[in-house]
């Protein structure tokens, strides 16, 4: 009886100062819906839209960031919403189609859970995203856009979590170009910059940066962020390999250049540094892996059945006020 009385207490002890740790997992996964190989990877063909349901679920993600995404208009992401729903769902999303300047197979998307978070705030409009779409003729001297993004397909978004918590913090989906390029570089400068501007409140950008870790750490702009984790597997500047390999009959990975970027903060600590949704170590191959009823044993069958990276996810502990 006193053990009950005690947690008793200390429950309305907790609930006076309205303080609860809650957890929230973010996952990021360039779906491969453009290049080479690319023709089956969208939401018209029912079993690989039903494997990447299957992915987000397998993770446990609150916030989605999809790369890649062949998408014309903005209903064309609703099978997938409607698989993630089933029955009582509240599931939703918002893409880069409505501004990017890109080609329709190279949106961005982010789904969000209702159950869990608040959208507070979709900042296209305010960055002037949508506004440089309709320069056609694509006049730098004309470009108003706060932020100068290659293909104009960065999402910039608030969100809330607890949802009735009234602090908020920032997600920026990315999707950079290719690696080595001169618009990469730019890229990177202008993400820097959003960085810079925006740490004030919390911030995580995430997505295919088509650039290795260690080309962030160190960094004048992310010095101060924690990319990827900063402890056990990133105690150097070497990450988590993500793209996968043409070479051996395993699911073989190659490169690191999916990342998470994560401001030091006082509204939550990474509980859960990067990893594979399929593997909390640090793999640099696969024997198998399996998403719903079908198992992929060789890169070949997972590049075609799912995309050419693999998704990665983090957790996030908030201790906020109610």
């Amino acid at each position: 009886m006193r053990k009950k009385v005690f947690l008793f207490n200390l429950l309305v002890f907790l609930c006076s100062f309205g303080i609860f740790a809650k957890e929230l997992t973010i996952m990021s996964f360039n779906v491969q819906g453009h290049g080479p190989g690319s023709s089956e990877h969208d939401f018209g063909n029912a079993k690989w839209k039903n494997q990447i349901a299957a992915v987000i679920k397998q993770s446990g993600a609150s916030i989605v960031l999809l790369q890649e995404v062949r998408l014309n208009s903005e209903n064309d992401i609703n099978p997938l919403i409607e698989i993630l729903n089933g029955k009582g769902g509240k599931w939703k999303s918002t893409t880069s189609v409505k501004y990017a300047t890109c080609s329709y197979d190279l949106n961005n998307a982010v789904l969000y859970d209702e159950k869990n978070v608040l959208l507070v705030n979709d900042l296209s409009k305010k960055l002037n995203f949508r506004a440089y779409k309709y320069d056609q003729d694509n006049n730098v001297a004309d470009d108003c856009r706060t932020y100068q993004f290659d293909k104009n397909h960065e999402q910039v978004l608030e969100f809330s979590f607890p949802k009735n918590s009234a602090q908020t913090f920032y997600v920026v989906n990315v999707h950079a170009p290719g690696p080595g390029s001169q618009e990469l570089r730019k890229e990177k400068e202008q993400l820097e910059n959003l960085y810079r501007h925006y740490k004030r409140k919390p911030i995580i950008i995430a997505g295919d940066f088509n650039m290795r870790r260690r080309e962030f750490v160190p960094s004048s702009a992310f010095g101060d962020a924690i990319v990827d984790g900063d402890s056990g597997m990133y105690a150097d500047a070497n990450s988590l390999r993500t793209t996968l390999s043409t070479a051996g009959m395993k699911i073989s990975l190659a490169n690191d250049y999916d990342h998470f970027i994560v401001s030091r903060n006082s509204l939550f600590n990474v509980s859960e540094q990067m990893h594979h949704v399929f593997s909390p170590r640090k793999k640099e191959s696969y024997d198998s892996i399996k998403i719903g009823g079908t198992t992929y044993k060789s890169t070949e069958e997972y590049k075609q059945g799912v995309s050419d990276h693999l998704p990665i996810m983090m957790k996030l502990n908030f201790s906020a006020n109610k």
